[in-house]
């Protein structure tokens, strides 16, 4: 599709697509070609289209998350959790635990995570540090009742000393792919057919 289009699926504005290319915020990274010249010397290039369903997807979750009152970059890395499908913390079987592609599913179950937690990283007395001053960020993606089970689980491992939930962002991805999608078939896009699966791992975040 082209820009025009994404940014009509998405919500936006020429203004917002503009700013965040600028700012190096697009939730997905742009296209690479390949071009040769006369002499037969090949050099690749950067394109930012065409776009896909998921392209308006990702885009649409990015301003949601900025509308929001997220930072650009932390809504950027917000939005890419959707590479964290198929991904589990220590202890969760994967016998138990399918990998949903989120452009096919058909349900409104599917969440997107951003977690702040707290860990004792020096808790060696020694060196001087307090209990609770260090903080960092995690990304989950899956059903709601996955992700809480994927934090409980990390914090019962305890992978770092004392580490705590102190606070857990969710966005419904389902809705946005059906919201999207909608708008596609309603406007008569060919992209509203899209289909998965989405390979994050390929290069498009």
């Amino acid at each position: 599709m082209k820009l025009g289009k994404l940014i009509e699926l998405a919500g936006g504005s020429k203004n917002d697509f503009d700013g965040a290319k600028r700012r190096e915020l697009l939730p997905f990274k742009p296209k690479v070609g390949y071009s040769a010249d006369a002499a037969g010397k090949v050099s690749d290039y950067v394109q930012h289209g065409p776009y896909t369903l998921a392209d308006a997807v990702l885009f649409k979750v990015y301003l949601d998350l900025v509308r929001s009152g997220l930072a650009g970059k932390d809504a950027q890395a917000f939005a890419r959790a959707v590479g964290r499908f198929g991904r589990l913390p220590r202890g969760i079987p994967r016998d138990r635990y399918g990998s949903p592609n989120f452009l096919d599913h058909k349900g409104d179950d599917l969440w997107i995570a951003r977690e702040v937690f707290t860990a004792n990283y020096y808790s060696d007395t020694r060196i001087g540090f307090e209990p609770g001053q260090y903080f960092e960020i995690e990304y989950w993606a899956g059903t709601r009742g996955d992700i809480d089970q994927f934090v409980k689980t990390q914090n019962a491992n305890q992978v770092e000393d004392e580490r705590q939930t102190m606070s857990l962002h969710l966005y419904n991805l389902s809705k946005t792919v059906h919201e999207v999608r909608s708008k596609a078939e309603v406007l008569g896009m060919v992209e509203s057919k899209d289909k998965g699966p989405y390979q994050a791992p390929a290069g498009f975040l």
